[in-house]
């Protein structure tokens, strides 16, 4: 197997637990018969959830991306998809499944190896494969480019329970009580001389997909059920944090993972969704028989196909898909969420924010300087960029990035989401404001408004006229990064060096009178000095949810 397909499923190592059988697609197992059954996806309010979104990671300019996932969950173990995904396209550049058992945290960092980013780690947590130490993957990325896998953004997913003792089909306790050997297998040990160390050996195969839950686990119609195999309906408790930093020049920054959690009716208690495992392998969707159509467990353009520009023109899919593309957050994950397409205008439902506001400063007395990140994680399931064409192909169905709203660059590299130059406003510290005709993009045709090209875009705050080559000031960006000269008037190059911005995330759909939904948009404000000691700070965007 090639290094490249390695690094994305990391499927060829997967031996090393001793797992065998032919591998089958991902599934969808209904939490129809859960006791809770979660209906509504929302962002928490306390920073732990089923889903977890990390807006920004970077390996350029000497960066390296820390990452800390922690199961707060007490009682039970979890079953995670990790997936890095890369700034330009949301290409999967990095994906493995994780086993967290109550209480664990697993920890890794991406650096930059020779022009590629990396993953290490030390961490005795369960994975499949057994060693997830590999190169980002470039099969995936526009020609092939190591340099389109060291920035982007994180998905984390729980697509199961790992309870102590088997679940019945409801998601409670089987009785009698049966011990979990899934389970025992990932929980570290509490004594002895593998004392913190889990049993990975010990799992059972996981190369065949699950089907249902069983009314008895410990003598099912199908050895495959997801509750004979130890799994049961994700509840959630993830949480995350992530950290940016730069040892060369002293500089780091933190933040805490986006989470949304699945509850009923949005009340925003975690309750249980459905079941979303799928093999860890790079077999062929479908090849041990199972039903699952792709259409049915994903809504990406270019896994599932979708519709050129003019809205009707089909495409055919241009990738083809393999088990370690599922699930994905689009694949469907609470009640009354029949298609992917459903899920995905839910997820960016519950991200959706009418504008995006923060500071910036960029005096030069203090040699401070400011980026902005804007990381769209639910854009990959409306639109994508397929290379070969190469040309945008849309989701149909999708609500929040369409080809009125979405389109592909002049230099067909990147899909960019427009807004209109009214849509941005700006001020310095004592209230004075853009005046008519202010500001300036960087690069970008004079007198158009601010786009958002790219899945995770980098806004630099008066960084000049950047060249080919250039890279913001704080971060290091090169993918997907533009400057803003916040100028007091036109035809001036005089600028408010501090202050603070307002961009309108304007979406309307439908008829007269026409719907604002907003956009799904998530990132911060990162702030530096750029002194000797490069200290710096870091700002979330505040947001004006949708759906709150």
């Amino acid at each position: 197997m090639k290094k490249n397909v390695l690094a994305v499923s990391i499927a060829a190592m997967i031996g090393g637990l001793g797992f065998a059988g032919v591998a089958s697609a991902g599934n969808v197992i209904s939490n129809a018969g859960a006791v809770a059954v979660a209906n509504d996806l929302s962002v928490s309010t306390d920073g732990t959830g089923h889903i977890l979104l990390v807006p920004y990671f970077s390996t350029q300019n000497g960066n390296v991306s820390l990452l800390n996932i922690t199961n707060t969950d007490q009682v039970n173990g979890k079953a995670v998809k990790l997936r890095y995904r890369g700034a330009a396209n949301s290409d999967d550049v990095y994906d493995i499944t994780l086993f967290l058992s109550p209480g664990d945290m697993w920890s890794a960092n991406v650096s930059n190896n020779n022009g590629i980013s990396t993953l290490t780690t030390n961490d005795n947590s369960c994975t499949l494969p057994a060693s997830v130490n590999a190169d980002f993957s470039t099969a995936r990325v526009r020609g092939g480019d190591a340099g389109q896998t060291r920035e982007g953004y994180i998905e984390i997913l729980n697509v199961a329970d790992v309870p102590k003792n088997l679940a019945a089909d409801d998601g409670t306790e089987f009785s009698p009580a049966t011990a979990n050997p899934l389970y025992a297998a990932i929980k570290h040990a509490t004594s002895g001389a593998n004392l913190g160390v889990p049993n990975c050996a010990a799992i059972a195969d996981q190369t065949k997909d699950v089907a249902d839950m069983d009314a008895d686990p410990t003598a099912p119609a199908d050895v495959n059920a997801a509750n004979a195999r130890g799994y049961s309906f994700p509840t959630g408790g993830l949480m995350a944090n992530w950290f940016v930093m730069n040892l060369s020049k002293a500089g780091s920054f933190t933040g805490e993972a986006t989470a949304l959690v699945a509850s009923v009716g949005g009340n925003k208690v975690p309750a249980q969704a459905n079941i979303v495992f799928s093999p860890q392998d790079g077999e062929a969707q479908g090849a041990g028989g199972s039903a699952a159509a792709i259409g049915a467990l994903t809504a990406d353009p270019l896994l599932a196909g979708g519709v050129e520009d003019d809205g009707v023109t089909v495409v055919a899919p241009t990738i083809p898909a393999v088990n370690f593309d599922f699930p994905d957050l689009s694949t469907p994950y609470v009640a009354g969420v029949a298609t992917p397409t459903a899920q995905a205008n839910m997820l960016s439902g519950a991200l959706a924010t009418l504008s995006v506001t923060n500071e910036y400063m960029t005096s030069p007395s203090v040699s401070f300087a400011t980026d902005w990140t804007f990381s769209m994680p639910s854009r990959r399931y409306n639109v994508a960029l397929d290379y070969t064409a190469p040309q945008a192909v849309y989701n149909a169905g999708a609500i929040y990035f369409r080809p009125d709203n979405a389109k592909l660059s002049t230099d067909k590299t990147q899909i960019c989401v427009t807004s209109k130059y009214a849509d941005l406003q700006y001020y310095d510290t004592s209230e004075q404001g853009k005046a008519a005709g202010g500001y300036v993009i960087s690069p970008q045709p004079a007198g158009q408004g601010l786009s958002f090209c790219g899945e995770t875009s980098v806004l630099g705050f008066n960084q000049g006229t950047f060249a080919a080559d250039s890279a913001t000031t704080v971060l290091g960006a090169l993918i997907a990064r533009q400057s803003i000269n916040t100028v007091k008037a036109a035809k001036t190059t005089e600028a408010y060096t501090d202050g603070w911005m307002s961009i309108q995330t304007l979406n309307t759909t439908g008829a007269a009178p026409a719907v604002n939904n907003g956009l799904p948009i998530i990132g911060h404000a990162f702030v530096k000095a750029m002194g000797p000691t490069s200290l710096g700070g870091i700002f979330k965007h505040r947001t004006n949810l949708v759906n709150k």
